[in-house]
């Protein structure tokens, strides 16, 4: 696992992770101190980078308003 990106919203982490065959997305679930994951399959080519991408700029911006 290599970690690509790493933002903050009032939550917690949101972290972009490369598991090689897949990228996830981690993220500050609803219930205080766990996270809860998304996970973008490589299977679709370059555009699961922007999947993952875009769904954590998402859960960034959901929690800050």
């Amino acid at each position: 696992m290599n970690i690509k990106q790493t933002t903050f919203n009032k939550n917690g982490p949101i972290q972009i992770q490369d598991h090689g065959e897949a990228y996830i997305v981690s993220y500050p679930s609803e219930q205080a101190g766990y996270q809860r994951e998304k996970v973008f399959s490589k299977g679709i080519g370059f555009k699961a980078w922007q999947a993952a991408r875009s769904f954590a700029k998402e859960m960034k911006e959901m929690t800050d308003g």
